[in-house]
């Protein structure tokens, strides 16, 4: 009970801060999410033949965005969607473009991500306690107050908490109670919301196989099945939904410049934006060579899978953050998430350094860029207290170079710790299995 209760405590000013900005900000995907929504509603099964926003115009979507998410997302908007039923508003005028976002809709939506992200955080403190008791409420205060993650949650509104917790809660299912089809299943409602959670799985699962053998694969299955499961009624409803659905994939994932600047985590593909845009240096080439360095580093992180196969699946998923040639700030949050765990695995001070620095710097950037933008842009009567309160925890800082170096930062933050790691433990099983000594 006392353990529930210090829980709560420490949950209770950080849910009071999301709920009390949430009806007062929203970003541009909130009202794309809403027409993802009504799509889906007008169209059931058949609503992934639209998915690559050839139609968009005439469906009603505000941004010529296309739908790239797994099937669960999309079930899950049309259930909010009928509970929130406000309208989208768009128009363009000699003042540019315009889109507001209902209320009703985006308190809805973020109530679902506070409700995950919460979530998230409890199944952090289980699982940092089942390695350090004494670390377990520094894990949850890391992870529930980063201001990443406030503003993932509650100001901007995005989903990646929601794959976050289903990982976790599998993770902890496998751990305290050794149900692997449990978290094979929870696995895989996260892999149906947004599949690259799953980088994180694929290390644990290795690291786990040191005790169950070839069943700690069965997680791993289930997480695949789930997600093609959920996938197959689209399928047969409408089996020429599924090109359009894979070309809007590539459309999305196909390595381009990352513009604009200050929404790029990756600093290096900034860095070949800023060349092309400022000196004409067609070079974006380069970013097509983002998965050599990515394999690179998650071979590193799978090694890591000899120490704990928690911290494996941690550095995994944070070496596609360090890599991806575009990395949006929604991403960081499991990022965070994982920092946090990995923290009580590391032996090195060095290496708790460098995982601290990283998730410092993964907070940094909603105290560097003027959050407060989405105080105004998107909400019919903007509140003023709501943009001076964003405003005073702000450095409004907007030359593109500062977010180049913090994109450099941020990148070396997280790769240098990988590959520390990694060394380490590669260093170690050498020690422990030395080469035999040649006969004479």
């Amino acid at each position: 009970m006392k353990q529930w209760a210090r829980i709560a405590l420490a949950l209770i000013p950080g849910l009071a801060i999301r709920l009390a900005l949430a009806p007062y900000t929203s970003g541009s995907d909130i009202p794309q999410f809403a027409a993802f929504a009504d799509s889906f509603l007008r169209h059931g099964l058949h609503f992934l033949e639209y998915s690559d926003a050839s139609k968009a115009g005439l469906e009603g979507w505000p941004y010529p965005w296309p739908y790239v998410y797994g099937p669960l997302t999309i079930i899950l908007l049309g259930l909010v969607r009928l509970a929130a039923h406000g309208r989208v508003l768009f128009w363009s005028d000699s003042q540019g473009y315009h889109v507001i976002a209902p209320v009703d809709w985006v308190v809805a939506l973020k109530l679902v991500y506070i409700g995950f992200d919460t979530a998230a955080a409890v199944l952090v403190y289980m699982l940092a306690r089942r390695r350090s008791p004494r670390y377990a409420l520094p894990a949850l205060i890391l992870y529930y107050y980063n201001p990443m993650t406030i503003y993932i949650s509650s100001i901007y509104g995005m989903l990646d908490m929601i794959p976050l917790a289903f990982l976790l809660a599998g993770v902890y299912y496998w751990e305290a109670r050794g149900s692997l089809n449990a978290a094979g299943l929870l696995w895989g409602l996260g892999a149906a919301v947004k599949p690259t959670i799953l980088l994180a799985a694929l290390p644990y699962s290795l690291g786990e196989a040191r005790r169950h053998g070839l069943k700690a694969l069965v997680p791993l299955a289930w997480s695949l099945a789930v997600p093609l499961l959920l996938l197959a009624p689209f399928v047969i409803a409408s089996p020429g939904s599924i090109p359009v659905y894979l070309h809007a994939i590539r459309m999305v994932g196909t390595p381009n410049y990352p513009s604009p600047i200050v929404y790029s985590f990756n600093g290096f593909s900034s860095i070949v934006y800023y060349a092309w845009e400022h000196g004409g240096a067609d070079i974006y080439s380069y970013l097509h060579y983002w998965p050599i360095p990515f394999l690179l580093l998650y071979a590193l992180a799978l090694a890591t899978a000899l120490r704990d196969p928690l911290l494996a699946g941690a550095l995994g998923y944070t070496a596609f953050t360090a890599s991806y040639w575009r990395v949006n700030h929604q991403y960081l949050v499991p990022t965070i998430a994982f920092l946090v765990l990995a923290l009580p695995l590391l032996r090195d001070y060095c290496h708790r350094l460098l995982a601290l620095s990283a998730w410092f710097l993964a907070g940094l950037w909603p105290l560097m860029y003027p959050v407060s933008w989405w105080a105004k842009v998107h909400m019919a009567h903007p509140n003023m207290l709501v943009i001076r309160f964003l405003d005073s925890f702000n450095m409004i800082v907007f030359d593109e170079v500062y977010y180049i170096i913090y994109g450099i930062l941020l990148v070396v933050a997280q790769a240098c710790l990988i590959t520390c790691v990694g060394a380490r433990v590669i260093g170690e099983v050498i020690e422990l299995y030395p080469g035999r000594e040649s006969r004479g």
